[in-house]
């Protein structure tokens, strides 16, 4: 059940992303323009930015694992921290990935402002912080499952889960929206 509502919501995000949007501009990024009336390099850069975005977020919970002195394994695509996690640590465990994905994000928009990479970066951001508590609602243990997602960790440890969301659903949408000069 809950596979089947990840990819349901994936599908459609994909879905909207790539024909509902085809005639939408956002600072610069047209489906048409990246995805159609491209050079290879041009796809291929749009991909890598898109890579780089996921792999910053999964980077930001290694890095919180470090600080923490705690060890986690991969299960597919989710990081499971191994021991016992204080409330702040449960904390920095949900906020770490998506605050350095928007962080690094900001970055790649102050360097690579206006290029294909970016555009890449910044539209996997969005989606993924955006989407993230509609494809994760479910994972809490009294559901079965054996993981919490970011924003459960962060309610787990007691933080304002909702807030930290808006926040980082926004600086996401920031450099989407910002209008190039």
């Amino acid at each position: 059940m809950i596979k089947n509502i990840n990819i349901a919501i994936i599908a459609m995000v994909v879905g909207v992303f790539l024909s509902g949007c085809s005639t939408i501009s956002v600072n610069g990024f047209d489906i048409k323009r990246h995805f159609k009336d491209t050079s290879t390099k041009q796809k291929l850069a749009v991909i890598a930015g898109a890579a780089t975005s996921i792999g910053t977020h999964t980077a930001g919970h290694m890095i919180a694992a470090a600080f923490m002195g705690q060890s986690y394994r991969f299960e597919g695509i989710h990081e499971m921290f191994e021991g016992p996690l204080t409330r702040e640590e449960m904390q920095w465990v949900g906020r770490s990935g998506p605050l350095f994905q928007v962080t690094i994000g900001l970055l790649i928009e102050a360097l690579f402002d206006g290029t294909a990479f970016a555009d890449g970066y910044h539209i996997t951001s969005l989606i993924e912080i955006g989407t993230y508590p509609l494809i994760h609602a479910t994972n809490m243990p009294e559901n079965g499952a054996d993981f919490l997602g970011d924003y459960q960790a962060l309610r787990a440890g007691g933080a304002d889960a909702g807030l930290e969301w808006v926040g980082y659903t926004a600086l996401a949408l920031y450099p989407v929206l910002r209008s190039t000069q």
